[in-house]
């Protein structure tokens, strides 16, 4: 019988070389391929920039514009957390006018290192609806550390 007649072993022979296979030879198994090798997890330790260092410096000049967009008004941050890890750094901030009158809402805020150079990743909605800033985090960044989306 030829193999047209039999078109189970033309679409056999046809999945074993889109799958990267070759058939056995008569009377042995064939072996799959060995699994890609596992990645190892990125392992970040998570830091918080010391007042005025440059890494803190450069992470809330960063943040700085959007909030001052947000106020019209230049503003200073009240840090209440402010941790780094790989390159994404969480802030929790209370901004207010540098001349100190005018407080604003407390924002929460995660930043993206790119090319050394930081820039603001997404500012968390703090409606009673909206998810936790961590899952809003987690879904526009997947490899956010799970330290700063808690």
């Amino acid at each position: 019988m030829s193999a047209l007649a039999r078109p189970w072993i033309l679409l056999t022979a046809a999945t074993l070389a889109l799958a990267g296979c070759k058939p056995a030879p008569a009377g042995q198994e064939a072996t799959p391929p060995a699994p890609p090798p596992a990645v190892e997890p990125v392992v970040c330790t998570v830091s918080q920039p010391a007042n005025g260092s440059p890494e803190r410096v450069a992470v809330l000049d960063a943040l700085r514009p959007a909030v001052e967009q947000m106020t019209g008004k230049p503003v200073e941050f009240v840090v209440t957390r402010l941790d780094v890890a790989c390159d994404y750094a969480r802030v929790v901030a209370d901004p207010r006018a540098k001349a100190g009158t005018d407080r604003y809402e407390t924002i929460d805020a995660l930043m993206v290192r790119k090319d050394g150079a930081w820039t603001l990743g997404l500012m968390a909605a703090g409606e009673e609806d909206s998810p936790p800033a961590g899952q809003q985090y987690r879904a526009r960044y997947a490899d956010v550390p799970a330290a700063l989306a808690d």
